[in-house]
């Protein structure tokens, strides 16, 4: 399904944001497009000049009238579009919230009409030159849409990215992040909150965990890092793929593990981070259940030999939610939030590495 994204600002709070904020928050948001764009979930993207630009144009009674100006006077007016592929409404809310300015205005999300169907229903000719315009988007769009619905993993977003990672040495002191949209918007930083480390992430927005054990070996074991740290299970809770209970989120937490210790990967399992509601899924309680997660998590590292990573204990609030300066949306964490994570993971892949 497509899905637009209208995008609207609110000018007074563009304005009032620190210097250098705004260029940060662009170069995040840019970075984000250009992963959707790749993962062949962003379809076009433009950004619109300043309201004082517009010319709005009326017809009334035969007579055209002209002003300066957006067509209504409004406090968030329209910054730009996003046309996006997601498999549903939740999805294209998530894919909302991953941009910025969320918090500068509002992201309004509308399904996108097929206006072939509407010039059925009106009668309205089809013109050549737009029936074959039409099949030549339909060429282009095809290798990215209708693979989304038969590659349930998403096994083609790292694919090539993997082909280019080079073999790992004897002393490799590789690290995989493995995650969903965590990890995918923490990896962008990974140049300054590591420098020097070879970490890669492979982190896909959206993901459960068992779309992450079918991608497990290609985009974790083929690499054949030193480490895995693993950080997954919230999109499960929130019932991303199907509603889940937390013994089938333990089995895939298990799957992966043994899968990695089996090919002599030490396992880091990091903690679930603290949601107190999910905003495209409300009334659901998360919060216990990444608690009861978190507690089952750490015993299993435990017994297993595997390294426990606890990120909740830094980042909850007394709600068992993510502090308010660590997050935006109340589950993705903004930069302030990974450079918390940061020193904490490097505390747990250097335990992993000392062990045997």
């Amino acid at each position: 399904m497509k899905f637009m994204l209208l995008i609207y600002n609110d000018p007074a709070l563009l304005d009032s944001m620190p210097a250098g904020e705004f260029d940060s928050d662009m170069r995040n948001c840019l970075a984000h497009a250009d992963e959707l764009r790749d993962d062949g979930r962003l379809l076009d993207s433009q950004m619109l000049e300043a309201p004082a630009t517009a010319k709005s144009v009326r017809v009334r009674n035969g007579k055209m009238t002209t002003t300066d100006g957006p067509f209504a006077e409004a406090k968030e007016v329209l910054g730009g579009f996003n046309l996006i592929e997601a498999d549903s409404m939740d999805e294209a809310v998530r894919m909302a919230m991953e941009f910025p300015w969320v918090k500068t205005g509002c992201v309004e999300i509308r399904p996108v009409r097929d206006i072939t169907t509407v010039r059925r229903r009106v009668n309205a000719p089809l013109r050549a030159s737009v029936l074959i315009a039409l099949l030549a988007a339909s060429i282009v769009a095809s290798p990215l849409t209708s693979q989304q619905p038969a590659d349930w993993a998403n096994l083609q977003r790292y694919r090539q990215a993997n082909s280019e990672v080079p073999p790992a040495s004897a002393d490799s002191r590789r690290v995989v992040f493995m995650g969903n949209s965590i990890t995918e918007g923490w990896a962008r930083f990974f140049p300054d909150m590591f420098p020097g480390k070879p970490y890669i992430g492979r982190g896909i927005s959206g993901q459960t965990t068992p779309q992450m054990l079918v991608r497990f070996r290609q985009d974790v074991i083929a690499l054949k890092p030193a480490v895995v740290l693993i950080l997954a299970g919230t999109n499960d809770i929130a019932g991303n793929t199907g509603p889940s209970t937390l013994e089938m989120i333990e089995d895939n937490l298990m799957s992966m593990t043994e899968i990695a210790k089996q090919n002599n990967i030490r396992v880091v399992l990091a903690s679930v981070l603290p949601v107190f509601d999910y905003p495209w899924r409300t009334g659901l309680e998360p919060a216990p259940k990444i608690v009861a997660l978190n507690a089952w998590m750490k015993s299993y590292a435990s017994r297993v030999g595997a390294v426990y990573l606890d990120f909740h204990s830094a980042m909850a609030d007394d709600r068992q939610g993510m502090r308010s300066e660590f997050t935006r949306d109340g589950v993705h964490p903004t930069e302030a939030g990974y450079r918390v994570m940061a020193p904490i993971a490097e505390r747990a892949i250097a335990e992993a590495l000392r062990r045997p």
